[in-house]
């Protein structure tokens, strides 16, 4: 059985943890890792602990750990610097802050798979070691904050009660009607009369910047003449009352009644003791939040203006509509003043805000830098200053300040459109919110009124979407309000912003096209329905809700779907809220871990051009066919979203995912009046479409939209065997109106392409295929003897055309093994590992055929002044001629030819010195200059050795013996403590526990420390 084999068995049929564990533990830990150990050294030296003894990452052995957490490439920069500043004090700025934070993302990762498989007893002892506790305590700390401090349209918050759905299901429909109002009122959409920021009636504060958007769209759009509101409660308090019939905006009220120690989760102590603490011991902790939710009133909706008329009409003439204000004098000139006034804490605290010269309004995230033209460019005042509050907005979303997923930043990624399109949301209405405490209308931009629509969907259809809007819109001002008041924001440091977006990545497994679209089927059901006809057997329906965790709340939801049956109407009734629960939970999950792109490491043409094709006036869809399966996937211009709503008489709208019945039985909507409708749009009918499909034979439709949530977006592989085709309804039946080949694609995506495919023979004379992918390095590898065989009676045949297929067939075959299993790659090419040569005596290689076809390899070797030619073989001459750098090759091959040579020089060397070992005590004392309270272990060839005072700390705290050696330049002895590099990671711990801080350092030979120029170098990783 194989390691993955015996884990898989693990996983499914031991049931007891330490038997389980013991298992998998024989089974060499997770994902390629040989040993739980390994991750135990990660957790504890972060990028030091991959590190093996020479000084370099170990990438055979940890190379699908680094390419699950995406830190391959960090892994491979932390290499560059470890093997040119081997020691820490030396490096730039911006390198330290990136070992720092390679240090910190390798201890999350390894955090993160020993919680994986089980390993919490790794963890507590890493983290009783007092030296280790701080750093697993943040990593704890950050994942727990992670998802509340960075929400994501993408990602859902908490699950909602029935109250805070119904909130949401309000602030949706607010927001949607004023963005809609926008297409017919002139691009307006909130504050059209001008009206003060919202706020608490009678003396209560502003509210939060999302609320204040919600109770303004509400004074809005039911014509309000203020921005007042208060609460059931304080109304009647005061003799009021609420007005017959009168139905209020939905407030979210934050509470927080106890607080967390940002570094140790378990602290956790109430508001009372919080407030006792001093400044500094409150800065340790932060808010746990208690959301609430409140229906707000507008005053206009009270008996006030009955009852008390004067006190109404002093707050209209204060709070309310411009025309029923009174205006003190120079209004307009204050306004101004207050405008620039805000320009100038901008620039002096949050962005700097330049002169436009070529008359675009625009925010520069390259030279972090507002470009906006004078105020005469705008054709009124009010168009400046929206303009002016959009382009800060979008500052504020910098990757090193918010981060928002939309931004565009120079030399980076470019967002997804979807991305884009939600960032251009956020800054519409954080700028409508800024527009509102300045008492001024806000206007949606040329731009914005064109993706009108797209919102509209995504609010609709994304039940998320208005969490991650609050977030977003309420963090964006208030980094503006903090820069009013006078705080500099200062960027986020690269560790932060690295650590925000690793974690956010590293908790989603990994997701192919095929499971995107299974995911993005359920999510479009609301989780209630994960349907086996998309797997091919259920035992791979098994194990897809086993790896999403969703395998619980299926069997809870199609328990609960069966009770539905019941004719006892209260159990009925029980059983779908039951149901419609854990659907709703599966859906969660299935929003979590669906990835932006369906296949991060693949091509998109194909899905590029598609998602143009749908189109609602011509009534045409895509459609994608897997004859094989016999799963069609219908592209649609919108409307994917499963279910419908059951439509009141009084205009409400109670959602279903599954059926009606969720909602309403048959019944009740008889008796209620209530009409049934469907999520579909004109010329789109779902069941029709879905009908017709059936009718041709194939056994399950599913139903996507060509962008957002719903988008459909596989990568070119994906359409591998599919025919792709644009169609469009024909009454009962499918109109094809053309094909598209997408093959072409498709061979791209699914076969990597060389630059070189070539049979050579090893010096053992075996075959051995050599490769050299496009943009990938070289590499060989040995062949099956079947493959062998096949390939060179193909070539005996005179088969050329047939010889090269099968060339590149073999090619395709052994990359993609190499790829799952690097440790199969063979360097036919360097000087082997046992070659202890030293190469920097070789100044030339001369490789030369003779008359009578003999190979000789004639080097300059320094030290020597004639070496006699060496005979070769042709298999090393062969490949001199395949090598990508022909000198290098040349010269590991000289090595390994004239290694009896170059041995001997390097004993000379070692006789000369003296039989007592040389200690360079001026490095020493340079270092311990600069690291006076820490221990220096150098290395010295395969062992680690302390000195003087060093070496005393060292002997008494691990019972070492000492030695003597000579100080270089004179006969004065100095004491030695040795032990082999593969015992460090052993000793370091130790000495740590014991109070010691250790610096490793690579030791320099005294003839080189003269020179200058030759900087020491220290590793401190994070014991300095």
């Amino acid at each position: 059985m194989s390691k993955e084999e015996l884990i898989e068995s693990a996983d499914s049929s031991i049931k007891d943890s330490k038997t389980r564990k013991t298992v998998v533990g024989i089974a060499e830990g997770a994902f390629g890792v040989e040993q739980v150990a390994a991750l135990e050294k990660s957790l504890t030296f972060g990028g030091n602990g991959l590190l093996n003894i020479r000084g370099s990452i170990d990438e055979k052995r940890v190379a699908p750990f680094l390419t699950k957490y995406d830190l391959t490439k960090d892994a491979q920069r932390y290499e560059e610097i470890i093997s040119i500043n081997p020691n820490n004090y030396d490096l730039t700025e911006d390198a330290e802050k990136f070992m720092d934070r390679f240090n910190i993302a390798v201890k999350t990762a390894s955090y993160q798979e020993l919680k994986l498989i089980g390993r919490l007893d790794i963890i507590q002892k890493v983290k009783s070691d007092q030296y280790f506790e701080k750093d697993i305590t943040f990593i704890e700390t950050n994942l727990n904050e992670n998802t509340q401090q960075h929400p994501s349209k993408n990602i859902p918050m908490k699950q909602k009660n029935r109250q805070e759905q119904h909130a949401a299901n309000r602030q949706v429909e607010l927001l949607t009607n004023a963005l809609n109002g926008a297409a017919v009122s002139g691009g307006y959409w909130l504050n059209t009369s001008s009206r003060s920021l919202p706020r608490i009636y009678p003396k209560g504060p502003a509210v939060s910047p999302f609320n204040s958007l919600v109770l303004g769209m509400h004074a809005d759009q039911n014509g309000y003449k203020t921005n007042l509101y208060t609460l059931f409660a304080d109304a009647k308090q005061r003799g009021e009352a609420i007005r017959e019939r009168e139905t209020g905006a939905p407030f979210f009220w934050y509470r927080w009644k106890e607080y967390v120690n940002r570094h140790d989760p378990k602290d956790i102590i109430s508001r009372e003791d919080y407030l006792k603490l001093p400044n500094e011991e409150k800065a340790l902790y932060k808010g746990i939040r208690n959301r609430e939710v409140q229906t707000m009133f507008n005053i206009d909706q009270t008996t006030l203006p009955f009852i008390d008329r004067d006190r109404y009409e002093q707050a209209v003439e204060r709070y309310g509509r411009y025309e029923d204000r009174k205006h003190p004098k120079n209004e307009e000139g204050k306004l101004r003043i207050e405008v620039n006034d805000f320009a100038l804490r901008m620039r002096d605290n949050l962005v700097p805000i330049r002169k436009s010269v070529t008359g675009t309004v625009y925010y520069d995230s390259e030279k972090n830098a507002v470009y906006i033209p004078e105020k005469k460019h705008f054709g009124q005042y009010n168009d400046y200053v929206q303009e002016l509050m959009r382009q800060v907005v979008t500052a504020t979303g910098h990757q090193q300040r918010l981060a928002r997923e939309g931004m565009v930043m120079k030399g980076g990624v470019v967002p997804s459109e979807d991305a884009m399109k939600y960032e251009q949301l956020v800054a519409e209405l954080s700028s409508g919110v800024k527009m509102m405490e300045l008492g001024l209308p806000s206007k949606l931009s040329n731009d914005s009124l064109s993706l009108v629509e797209y919102w509209t969907r995504e609010l609709k259809e994304n039940p998320c979407l208005i969490d991650a809007i609050e977030a977003d819109v309420n963090n964006a001002v208030d980094i503006i309000r903090r820069a009013e008041e006078g705080e500099r924001i200062e960027f986020a440091t690269s560790r932060n912003k690295q650590q925000t977006t690793e974690m956010k990545e590293k908790q989603k497994p990994q997701v192919d096209s095929r499971e995107s679209a299974i995911l993005l089927d359920v999510i479009r059901h609301g989780g209630m329905k994960i349907d086996e006809r998309n797997f091919p057997s259920p035992e791979v329906k098994t194990a897809f809700l086993e790896k999403f965790s969703l395998s619980h709340y299926e069997k809870e939801m199609n328990y609960a779907l069966e009770q539905t049956q019941s004719e006892d109407r209260e159990v009925v009734e029980t059983a779908f809220t039951e149901a419609v629960d854990n659907g709703a939970k599966i859906a969660e999950i299935c929003t979590e871990i669906m990835p932006g792109e369906w296949n991060t490491k693949g091509s998109y043409s194909i899905a590029d051009e598609l998602k143009k094709l749908p189109d609602r006036s011509t009534k045409e869809m895509v459609v994608v066919k897997d004859n094989l399966s016999g799963i069609v996937d219908v592209v649609i211009p919108a409307g994917a979203m499963g279910g419908g709503v059951v439509a009141m008489p009084n205009g409400e709208k109670r959602p279903y995912r599954l059926t009606p019945d969720e909602v309403m039985t048959a019944d009740e909507r008889v008796a209620a009046h209530a009409e049934v409708r469907n999520y579909n749009i004109p010329g789109f009918s779902k069941q029709r479409i879905q009908d017709a499909l059936l009718q041709e034979g194939y056994r399950y439709i599913r139903f996507y939209n060509n962008d957002g949530i719903l988008g459909y977006r596989p990568d070119d592989s994906y359409f591998e065997g599919k025919d792709v085709s644009l169609n469009k309804l024909n009454g009962k039946s499918l109109e094809t109106i053309s094909h598209f080949d997408v093959s072409e694609h498709v061979q791209k995506a699914t076969n990597v392409l060389f630059d070189r495919i070539q049979m050579l023979r090893d010096d053992n004379n075996r075959w051995i295929l050599y490769l050299k992918p496009q943009n990938e390095p070289s590499f060989s590898i040995y062949l099956d003897k079947a493959d062998i065989n096949q390939f060179f009676s193909t070539i005996k045949q005179g088969q050329n055309e047939e010889g090269e297929r099968l060339r590149t067939e073999l090619a395709q075959k052994y990359h993609a093994l190499a790829t799952n299993r690097p440790e199969l790659k063979i360097d036919l090419f360097g000087g082997g590992k046992d070659n202890e040569a030293d190469l920097s005596k070789i100044q030339r290689v001369v490789i030369y055929k003779t008359k009578d076809e003999r190979i000789l390899c004639a080097p300059v070797i320094d030290g020597i002044p004639k070496v006699e030619p060496r005979e070769i073989t042709p298999q090393q001459w062969q490949r001199m001629w395949v090598a990508e750098d022909m000198a290098e090759y040349k010269t590991n091959l000289a090595a390994k030819v004239f290694n009896d040579l170059l041995k001997p020089i390097q004993v000379v060397e070692r006789e000369e010195k003296s039989a007592l070992p040389q200690i360079n005590m001026k490095q020493y004392g340079e270092i311990k200059t600069k690291h006076p309270d820490a221990i220096l272990l150098f290395r010295n060839g395969d062992n680690y050795e302390s000195y003087a005072e060093d070496a005393d700390k060292v002997s008494k705290s691990l019972k070492f013996d000492k030695a003597i050696g000579l100080e270089d330049g004179s006969k004065n002895q100095v004491d030695i403590v040795s032990f082999p590099s593969y015992n460090l990671d052993t000793v370091l711990p130790e000495l740590i526990r014991a109070g010691n801080r250790v610096a490793i350092c690579d030791k320099v030979e005294y003839k080189e420390a003269i020179d200058h120029e030759q900087q020491e170098k220290v590793h401190t990783g994070r014991h300095l």
